[in-house]
């Protein structure tokens, strides 16, 4: 069994969702089966719905100078198909990242060198924005405010998991979006 899972699944995690997490693993843990968890990070697929406010030069976001680590969600099924491939694998938990963590003011230095035009950090309430503008329901927009202050709260690093369980680097986010700019393929 491979559980899809949260970084912060622990007790004191600080993310509300990360309980139900917890409480799937613990059910796992107890069945006795070997069950392989996987906890990524954000995904780098997630700023697809960011496009549209960057076509228009302004990334929103509740992160501020805290890293983010983003990870590819292919990565993450080319790790769980691994461990359900390689027995070696199975049955532990694994954290996985991206290659780099990226700040908000270096994720929009980042789209605004490879997209050819300013991105920038507007000020303001990014609760506010996903209540107005994206038109979430409130119990959206919170969860998706806390998920993004979980990288200011935990310090995000990066690790080689993926590359050990795959034999291959992850995929960056630089080539991420240079991928997303030159075709119109799907990635997911």
């Amino acid at each position: 069994m491979v559980k899809l899972s949260a970084p912060a699944a622990e007790p004191a995690s600080p993310v509300a969702v990360s309980g139900g997490h917890r409480q799937v693993e613990g059910h796992l843990a107890a069945t006795g089966m070997t069950a392989t968890l996987l906890r990524p990070y954000a995904f780098m697929q997630k700023l697809l719905q960011n496009a549209p406010a960057i076509a228009r030069g302004v990334l929103i976001g509740a992160m501020r100078e805290a890293p983010c680590n983003y990870v590819d969600v292919r990565d993450i099924a080319d790790v769980a198909a691994e461990t359900l491939l390689r027995p070696g694998l199975a049955g532990a938990t694994y954290t996985l990242t991206g290659p780099q963590a990226f700040s908000h003011p270096e994720l929009a230095r980042l789209l605004s060198e490879l997209t050819g035009r300013p991105v920038r950090l507007p000020p303001g309430d990014f609760h506010s924005h996903l209540l107005s503008t994206a038109q979430m329901p409130p119990w959206l927009a919170d969860h998706v405010v806390e998920i993004q202050q979980l990288a200011i709260a935990r310090a995000e690093s990066t690790n080689g998991t993926i590359e050990t369980a795959l034999g291959r680097p992850a995929r960056a986010l630089r080539a991420f979006i240079h991928e997303r700019l030159h075709t119109s393929a799907p990635t997911a």
